[in-house]
């Protein structure tokens, strides 16, 4: 079963562009990214994080999304910022089994009925608040956006 873990880093399009990551796995590995100290990205060093990446890319499929600020402008001109998270997370998630995901809205559960929705495919979505600090796949996926 392949099991992805998305999540992003710098929504803020003043600074530069938006970066959405999914980590994929088969489920015998999750216990490999525990091993490698994969955890929230936020709570790692610039140098440990670009480590961990290094591991993390070399040894499972990475994703990778990059929205620039002035395509965010663009897509904003349509839909909501909640919407580009959607769009941005359900093409990442194509192809697993189930997908754990950080929740980039308030209502974790809506977040991720509306990402099932657009992937147009039978998929198992788990959506949940601080999923990059629960989960080792998306502490994975936390790691490889930010860097």
């Amino acid at each position: 079963m392949k099991i992805g873990g998305v999540d992003e880093a710098g929504k803020g399009p003043v600074f530069g562009p938006m970066c959405v990551a999914c980590v994929v796995v088969n489920e015998n590995e999750m216990e490999e990214l525990r091993k490698m100290g994969v955890r929230d990205s936020k709570k790692l060093s610039p140098k440990k994080r670009k480590k961990i990446c290094e591991e993390i890319t070399e040894k499972f499929e990475t994703r990778v999304l990059k929205i620039s600020p002035q395509k965010i402008d663009k897509m904003r001109e349509e839909m909501s910022m909640d919407w580009i998270m959607v769009h941005a997370f359900a093409h990442l998630v194509k192809g697993v089994d189930v997908a754990y995901v950080d929740a980039a809205d308030v209502n974790a559960e809506r977040f991720g009925k509306r990402i099932s929705e657009l992937v147009g495919r039978k998929i198992k979505i788990i959506s949940m608040h601080k999923a990059d600090e629960k989960i080792p796949v998306v502490s994975a996926a936390s790691i490889v956006a930010k860097v």
